[in-house]
């Protein structure tokens, strides 16, 4: 885990992903914090349960991967529903900002 935070952290201080990783915050941002839970909770059930071996490596990856991207989705649709979307025409109408129709 401990490496995966450095990774990320690389990517965004340094790397050319950074843009691309902000530009979609309202996504990255709850997808990465879900993915960083997944894990912690599948390390845990891992630990509680007795797991045959490929279970117990596949598991906490697969928890993270379920985790974060719902939490991704379920964050970007309720800013999208709440703030509006970032290309959503503003107007409501289907006319310009002038009120005038375009033909």
């Amino acid at each position: 885990m401990f490496w995966i935070l450095l990774l990320l952290s690389a990517i965004l201080l340094c790397g050319p992903l950074r843009r691309v990783y902000l530009r979609h915050f309202t996504f990255s941002l709850p997808a990465t914090a879900g993915a960083f839970v997944g894990f912690a909770a599948g390390n845990f059930v891992v630990g509680l349960a007795t797991t045959p071996p490929l279970i117990a490596l596949l598991l906490p990856w697969v928890l993270a991967f379920g985790l974060g991207i719902s939490l991704g989705e379920f964050c970007k649709a309720w800013c999208d529903q709440t703030f509006g979307g970032r290309n959503q025409r503003r107007g409501g109408n289907g006319t310009g900002s002038t009120g005038q129709t375009t033909r």
